[in-house]
């Protein structure tokens, strides 16, 4: 026998909440609505009320800071990989003194931020990238920076990773005092049509 019974809902996130009651209308199409006793107009308003919720939920705030989000993105990808690039090839430069920077580079930086620090999921990246950028300060001088070629590019990829950083946050809040506001009353809807469906069904497999 299978018997649904009311969740502690509102502990849920919304992101939760909207994949809980998906979860919950593949098992009515399962099982059948006429065979769990759910009356049309019940699963009607129940199903359009939760499509609704998932749209909400999975807007991306703002197109214009979307597409600024991926432009900064990718900038500071590519500064990452032409600094290390420049770290990498060192061991073939003409000059002596860039070529002696070759084991602290080995070790305390090409061994330590790989090819995918730019592969990692927002936060991690640009954490990444700061203890890269502060790192390269550390254990090389601005001297040997300057030899090296990338005082400007550090500069930049700095500046590009705290400017991705500061609009990810203002988008994620903007996004959530959206959602907060068109979520409510859709919400406490669905959350009183799944108590009606969870009340009144019980199916004898």
């Amino acid at each position: 026998m299978l018997t649904l019974k009311p969740a502690n809902l509102g502990k849920l996130t919304n992101a939760n909440f909207v994949s809980f009651m998906e979860r919950i209308l593949v098992l009515i199409d399962k099982y059948g609505s006429t065979q769990l006793g759910i009356g049309e107009q019940l699963l009607t308003s129940f199903k359009t009320d939760v499509e609704a919720f998932h749209d909400i939920v999975n807007h991306t705030s703002g197109s214009a800071q979307t597409a600024r989000l991926t432009e900064l993105d990718q900038q500071r990808d590519q500064l990452y990989r032409y600094i290390r690039n420049v770290l990498a090839n060192a061991k073939n430069s003409t000059n002596d003194s860039v070529v002696a920077l070759c084991d602290i580079i080995d070790a305390k930086l090409l061994n330590i931020y790989g090819a995918d620090v730019v592969n990692g999921s927002n936060s991690v990246e640009s954490a990444r990238i700061t203890g890269f950028v502060t790192d390269v300060r550390q254990f090389l001088t601005a001297g040997q920076i300057t030899l090296l070629g990338i005082d400007d590019e550090l500069d930049e990829l700095l500046q590009c990773n705290a400017d991705y950083d500061s609009l990810f946050v203002a988008r994620s809040e903007e996004k959530a005092q959206t959602e907060q506001g068109a979520t409510q009353t859709l919400r406490a809807a669905i959350t009183e049509s799944y108590k009606l469906i969870s009340a009144g069904v019980v199916y004898f497999a």
